[in-house]
């Protein structure tokens, strides 16, 4: 695909607090999407979470290799999550079963 986007799927708000959980919050768990310089962390996200009415959140992933949270309605919100993070092994897992609900095994 011209953009990368190779799939995705949404995760509940409530299962995104409770992967948040086991980090401490000063821990990168990401890069801001529109920089990689600029490290997200899990208290930033936790902040992020509390003031995002939806219940689902859209995790889009890129040429198979990370993914793109879409917390909050502007872009500038938006985190990059790569192999190595916190939340990458646990988006892989979300994201098999997401598939197996939605298309079977």
């Amino acid at each position: 695909m011209p953009n990368g986007r190779s799939g995705g799927f949404a995760i509940k708000r409530i299962d995104l607090e409770e992967l948040l959980r086991s980090v401490p919050d000063s821990i990168t768990v990401g890069n801001r999407f529109l920089s990689d310089f600029h490290a997200v962390t899990a208290a930033e996200v936790r902040r992020a979470i509390q003031t995002d009415p939806r219940d689902q959140v859209g995790v889009e992933e890129q040429d198979h290799v990370y993914y793109i949270v879409h917390l909050g309605t502007d872009r500038e919100d938006w985190f990059a999550v790569k192999p190595g993070t916190p939340l990458y092994t646990q988006f892989r897992r979300f994201h098999t079963d997401w598939l197996q609900e939605k298309h079977g095994p």
